[in-house]
């Protein structure tokens, strides 16, 4: 009480002034003057910031995007992860703007090196991934590198459904982002997950500057609804940005659906319509994503003849957006359709996979089926990768060994 009455009697004398307190977490504070501010130990930086007037930085996570760039954190390192490019860009797109250190992975495998390899701060997780999933991998993480298990780690999911939370804190997670990614709602995680001696006040004026550079082109684009992509990331140019990025994958995301569809491989087929789901949304295509939910939905249910009946009405919405986004990027070329492998590339890659066969790194093995996925083969051969990637999927290594072995003769070098 002494305290209290010396701290009220000076400010009363001296109208001007301003004083802090900073105190144990668990003091009985009764101090209750108009210009006295409580700060608890630890002190931050960006605690006495907010006291001070110098920012007013708020932990709620119901901030508006206009206000979510109040802050940067220029020594941060961030991990990203998704299998989804335009994932990325988005993500990346979002967070550029607060200074941070960024580093992608397209897989859980490309993660994993990463992390042995660099401290980061967070690491935003896709939780659904072709071969190891989000949760998977932040197992392996987290028993691998004693490190990281202090290290939040964010899932990035398209399927925030009631007890999502509670599911990932419960496998080594530490919270969740929802897709369509949304900017006030990435940034707000950061905010509540960054070491908080990270964080600093941003520079009005460089905020300011960024937020003009906008792009010029026209908003009004048939069969897209722009207005709610906007909504989500706040940022004309990083729209663009991503409406390119879905433009010059339709003819292979597409590609890859059918062809999934055709040899009934649904659990990846489930997981590419999930992923068109929630990048449709992001640009505003939400017919195309309401169709993938769809049939999502049916993938998850065991639903395959509804799939076989669906699927072409959703593949021929989502095509319709070739012609269209042509109109918005006249100047783009459209990559050639997968490139079909030569022998000599084949062979690499077999000479890789029997490395991680021997050495029983499954890790690199789901690595090499996926860059094995990125091509086609020879009507001969297309057997032997459908064979060796399903061995691969239940972990049959001496198959895979076997599937090797006879597919390798069979290259003309």
């Amino acid at each position: 009480m002494f305290y209290s009455q010396t701290i009220a009697e000076i400010l009363d004398n001296n109208p001007s002034m301003q004083c802090i307190v900073i105190s144990k977490p668990d003091a009985l504070n009764d101090i209750s003057h108009p210009r006295v501010r409580i700060i608890y130990k630890p002190v931050y930086s960006l605690n006495l910031y907010n006291v001070m007037g110098i920012t007013d930085i708020s932990y709620s996570e119901h901030q508006n995007a206009v206000d979510s760039f109040t802050f940067v954190a220029p020594e941060a390192k961030i991990l990203i992860v998704d299998d989804n490019k335009i994932n990325l860009t988005v993500a990346k797109g979002l967070i550029e703007p607060l200074n941070m250190s960024v580093d992608v992975a397209e897989s859980a495998a490309e993660a994993i090196e990463l992390v042995g390899k660099m401290k980061y701060d967070l690491i935003f997780m896709d939780h659904m991934m072709p071969e190891v999933d989000g949760v998977e991998c932040t197992h392996i993480i987290r028993r691998m590198l004693p490190s990281y298990n202090d290290v939040p780690i964010i899932a990035l999911t398209a399927n925030a459904v009631g007890g999502a939370k509670e599911m990932f804190l419960n496998e080594g997670m530490n919270d969740f982002v929802a897709k369509p990614i949304e900017v006030k709602d990435i940034v707000s995680k950061l905010r509540k997950w960054l070491p908080q001696d990270k964080i600093m006040p941003a520079d009005k004026k460089s905020s300011d500057d960024t937020a003009e550079k906008t792009d010029k082109r026209s908003l009004d684009i048939e069969g897209l609804d722009t207005e709610s992509a906007l909504a989500l990331i706040g940022n004309e140019e990083l729209f663009f940005t991503i409406l390119k990025e879905y433009y010059t994958s339709i003819d292979k995301k597409a590609n890859t659906i059918i062809e999934l569809q055709r040899t009934e491989r649904w659990r990846d087929y489930t997981i590419e319509v999930h992923s068109l789901k929630s990048t449709s949304k992001q640009i505003g295509a939400n017919k195309v994503s309401a169709l993938a939910a769809e049939l999502e939905r049916a993938g998850n249910e065991g639903n395959y003849r509804f799939i076989n009946e669906k699927t072409d009405e959703m593949i021929s919405e989502y095509m319709r957006y070739k012609d269209i986004l042509t109109q918005v990027f006249p100047d783009v070329q459209i990559s050639a359709e997968v490139k079909t492998a030569n022998s000599e590339e084949i062979k690499a890659l077999l000479d890789k996979m029997k490395e991680a066969l021997d050495n029983f790194d499954t890790l690199q093995i789901d690595d090499v089926i996926e860059k094995m996925s990125g091509y086609k083969y020879p009507e001969t051969q297309t057997a032997f990768f459908e064979n060796l990637k399903q061995a691969a999927e239940i972990s049959d290594l001496d198959e895979c060994l076997k599937i090797v072995k006879e597919w390798k003769p069979l290259l003309v070098l």
